[in-house]
């Protein structure tokens, strides 16, 4: 059934092709009949794809028909339940919809495997495994899948559709974000990524990109694309990606990961998260290199950078929790969310800024920090490993460092030469579409131009503790100050005055006589 549907598929995208006169009959008929001789061996290859290989068909001719199709599909086609309202987002490896139930009404996101794809049977695997996971996480801070299926040969999984924004999209705006703000959503985060890593999952792909605020505050870790399940856990596949290979952010990938480290553990994912907390306090990259390939020779033969070069008067406890974090030897790292979890609310002093307050909108416009009902931070207990270089300061958009690859394994942990380039790099996550924010079907918050102009020239703000004491004592200094002053000026002015009346003296007594 579901090669029957993709020969429909097909069909329709060489008939829109020959309206379109992007091809001719000829070409559409030499095209089948190359796919009819690839499925004789039992390989499936989309029409577009034979299409654009032989020549016939330009890549921007392909992605014109495509976008006809779905343009097609807007209201009308229904997957499942659910009718698709309006793509999300779209990627290598998805498809992000708005949909409604066509019963319920309720509005959702789903993700579908490209057509593109589905005869790619690792590819399938890796979708449906994905599904799996999302499906088995209960967790207010992990976005959670709750239904999946296949509609016309067509793999996809819905999730609850979210509004507000991703923390990259959130930094893009605002510059980098202060202190409490950063650590308030952290602290989600770990707690995400406890209940996670419990379930022996290690996420492999954390970044700004891949975390998500709600509009009334709540934080969440999306993505489980290319999560790693630990040896042994839940009796789960063990080999998600092909032997040889690494995957993951090269900005956030720890160096184990760089490494191709088949063991990794949470302490990666600590790492990872690390990196993002960086980029979130500082508004740069960790390693601003060029190009994938100068971004892990950074990793591997540059020292831990240190964010005070970025930002001088970031506060120390943030600093310390980020180094520490980003150490090079996982060791030396946290041991775990727990850990982390604890460091973080010691930091907060318990009073992190939560509800509506930590909105995109209230991030955006810095109200976040000065949330009344926060004080000032505390002081970090983590150790810091011995790091003192720091690249130079480069703006973030000297690398797509939010593109999710997959690399070629170095075949050692030594450093990558200078001349190397990765063999293969493909793109796993949905490019952003206009309107909503990512790739689970967000809207962005209602914050005006003019809003974000100011905001993001507007440093972030630090309510400092005892702030309306040290104002009313400041105002009484003052007032007791001019009053003195009234009192010694009126003294004076009133001593050397010669026309101001003066105090008869009183009588000296006589001597008696004698």
């Amino acid at each position: 059934m579901a090669h029957e549907a993709l020969k429909e598929r097909d069909q329709r995208l060489g008939s829109l092709a020959l309206r379109k006169g992007r091809i001719t009959p000829l070409d559409l008929e030499a095209a089948l009949q190359t796919q009819k001789e690839l499925a004789q061996k039992g390989e499936y290859r989309p029409l577009g794809t034979i299409l654009v290989e032989s020549g016939k068909l330009s890549k921007e001719g392909l992605e014109e028909i495509l976008g006809e199709q779905t343009k097609s599909w807007e209201g009308q086609r229904v997957v499942g339940r659910y009718r698709l309202v309006a793509k999300i987002g779209e990627g290598g490896m998805g498809a992000v919809w708005k949909a409604v139930h066509v019963d319920l009404g309720n509005t959702v996101a789903i993700k579908l495997l490209p057509y593109s794809v589905v005869g790619d049977e690792r590819l399938v695997q890796r979708f449906q495994r994905e599904a799996r996971l999302m499906a088995s996480i209960n967790h207010s801070n992990v976005l959670q899948a709750f239904d999946a299926g296949e509609e016309s040969g067509q793999p996809f999984f819905v999730m609850p559709f979210l509004e507000g924004a991703s923390v990259g999209a959130i930094v893009r705006q605002s510059g980098r974000l202060g202190p409490r703000t950063t650590l308030s959503i952290a602290l989600q985060i770990v707690r995400g990524l406890q209940y996670a890593h419990s379930r022996g999952m290690i996420h492999r792909d954390l970044k700004p990109d891949n975390l998500f605020i709600g509009n009334d505050g709540t934080a969440k870790v999306l993505d489980l694309g290319l999560a790693k399940l630990i040896e042994g856990a839940d009796g789960g596949d063990q080999r998600p990606t092909q032997t040889g290979m690494i995957v993951g952010t090269p900005q956030y990938m720890s160096p184990e990961q760089v490494r191709g480290d088949p063991n990794l553990d949470a302490r990666s994912d600590i790492y990872s998260l690390g990196a993002t907390i960086f980029h979130m306090a500082t508004g740069r990259f960790p390693f601003p290199g060029k190009n994938v390939p100068e971004v892990l020779r950074q990793k591997n033969q540059t020292p831990t950078p240190d964010p005070k070069e970025v930002v001088a008067d970031i506060h120390s406890g943030l600093r310390r929790l980020i180094l520490s974090m980003m150490a090079v030897a996982p060791e030396r790292r946290p041991a775990d969310c727990t850990t982390l979890e604890a460091e973080i609310e010691a930091l907060l002093e318990g009073k992190p800024v939560t509800g509506t307050s930590l909105s995109p909108a209230s991030i955006v416009m810095g109200q976040s920090e000065r949330d009344t009902r926060t004080f000032n931070l505390g002081e970090s207990r983590a150790r810091v490993p011995g790091v003192t270089a720091v690249v130079p300061h480069v703006p973030p958009q000297a690398v797509g460092a939010s593109v999710t690859t997959i690399l070629p394994r170095p075949p050692s942990s030594s450093a990558m030469p200078a001349d190397q380039k990765p063999a293969e790099s493909t793109q796993n996550l949905p490019k952003q579409a206009a309107g909503p924010d990512t790739h689970t079907g967000m809207r962005a918050p209602a914050v005006t131009p003019n809003d974000l102009k100011s905001a993001a020239h507007e440093p972030p703000r630090r309510v400092q503790a005892g702030f309306l004491a040290q104002v009313i004592a400041a105002i009484i200094l003052v007032i007791v100050t001019v009053l003195i002053t009234l009192a010694v000026v009126r003294m004076t002015s009133g001593a050397g005055d010669p026309h101001a009346p003066r105090t008869p003296a009183p009588p000296v007594p006589s001597a008696p006589a004698h």
